[in-house]
C-alpha cells in the first residue's frame, strides 16, 4: 500500500505595513500540505523544506519575483499576497526536502483544481525523483490565509486527484415461476483484490485493478454478462432481451470479474452484471435472472469533501 504523509501547518494573519501614507495593507498567506504517495516514500522532513515559485506578472508590489514557502511553517520574507489580488497567479517551479533541491520540468499554476498533467520533478541535470502535482485553497485570495496541496508520486497517474471510486450496488432477482433465482453477494472491496478505480483531475479513468467478487448463496447461476446501465428497476422482459440480443457478450458464471473487463472510461458511470440461471421444469426450460446495478461514483477530493 502507498504511504501517504500529510503535513498541514496553520498561520496567524499579519499587517504590511505600506511604504509610503502610513496605512496598512493587509495580505494573505500560505500554508503547505505535502502528500507522498511514492512507492519507497520520500522521507519528509518537517523543519527542512521549501516550496518555490514566482509571482506573476499582475501579483502586486512583486510581479515577476520569487517567492519562497517553508514547509515548516510561514516565515518573515515567506509567500504573500495582498488580500483580494485575484489577478494574481502564482507558479511552482521547485521543491527543495532534506537538502535537496528538485526542478519541475514544467511550473504548476496553482489554481483551486489540480493541473491537467503531473510534471516530472528531477535532482540536478537530469536525475529524475518524482512526479508532483499541486492546487491552492483560495486562489482569489479573499482572507488572510490560504493553503497550497502538493502531492509527490513516482507514478504519474498518481500525481493529481487519485483515490479510489466509491461504489452503489443494488441488486434484483426475476423469475416467472416457481424455480429460484440466483443468490449471489458481491464484493467490490475484498481484502487484497479492491475493485480500484484510479482517475485524473477531470474524471478521466487512468487505470483499474482487483476484481468484482462474487459469492455464491443457495441458488447459482451459469452465465454472466456486462451491461450498460439496464435502470433502476428493470421489467423481466427488458433483462431477458438484453441478454438474447448480446450473445457474444455470455461468459461462463466466474467467482470473479476483473475490473478491466468492465471497460471503465469516465466517471460518474453504471453497469449492470446479469446472471442467468435455466433449469428444466415439467413445462420445458425455465430461465431466472439475478442483477447488480453498480454505479461508479467519482473519487471523493483529497479533504473528504462532495464535488
Amino acid at each position: 500500500m502507498k504511504k501517504i504523509a500529510f503535513y498541514s501547518l496553520s498561520l496567524a494573519s499579519i499587517l504590511a505595513i505600506a511604504c509610503s501614507g502610513g496605512s496598512a495593507k493587509q495580505t494573505s498567506h500560505g500554508d503547505v500540505e505535502l502528500i507522498d504517495r511514492t512507492k519507497a516514500a520520500i522521507s519528509l522532513d518537517s523543519t527542512d523544506g521549501t516550496v518555490n515559485g514566482s509571482y506573476g506578472a499582475n501579483c502586486n508590489d512583486r510581479a515577476g519575483s520569487s517567492w519562497v514557502l517553508h514547509v515548516a511553517g510561514w516565515q518573515v520574507g515567506d509567500l504573500s499576497v495582498d488580500v483580494n489580488d485575484s489577478d494574481c497567479v502564482l507558479t511552482l517551479e521547485s521543491v527543495s526536502l532534506n537538502g535537496h533541491s528538485y526542478a519541475a520540468s514544467t511550473g504548476i499554476a496553482l489554481a483551486s483544481g489540480w493541473a491537467a498533467s503531473a510534471p516530472k520533478f528531477t535532482e540536478g541535470s537530469n536525475e529524475f525523483a518524482f512526479y508532483g502535482n499541486a492546487k491552492m485553497s483560495d486562489p482569489s485570495f479573499s482572507t488572510t490565509s490560504f493553503s497550497i496541496q502538493l502531492v509527490l508520486s513516482d507514478d504519474a497517474n498518481n500525481g493529481a486527484d487519485n483515490k479510489a471510486a466509491q461504489y452503489l450496488v443494488s441488486t434484483s432477482s426475476y423469475t416467472q415461476t416457481n424455480e429460484h433465482a440466483p443468490d449471489y453477494s458481491l464484493s467490490l472491496t475484498t481484502a487484497d483484490d479492491e475493485f480500484t478505480i484510479v482517475s485524473d483531475a477531470n474524471d478521466q479513468v487512468l487505470s483499474v485493478s482487483g476484481h468484482a467478487n462474487f459469492t455464491a448463496g443457495s441458488y447459482t447461476g451459469e452465465e454472466y454478462m456486462i451491461r450498460s446501465d439496464l435502470g433502476d428497476a428493470p421489467s423481466f422482459a427488458a433483462v431477458d432481451g438484453a441478454w438474447n440480443a448480446n450473445l457474444a457478450e455470455h461468459h461462463a458464471m466466474a467467482s470473479s470479474v476483473a475490473a478491466a473487463d468492465f471497460g471503465l472510461s469516465s466517471l460518474p458511470t453504471t453497469y449492470t452484471v446479469i446472471i442467468k440461471h435455466q433449469a428444466q421444469a415439467d413445462a420445458g426450460s425455465v430461465t431466472t435472472y439475478q442483477t447488480f446495478r453498480i454505479t461508479f461514483n467519482q473519487a471523493p477530493l483529497p479533504d473528504g469533501g462532495a464535488r
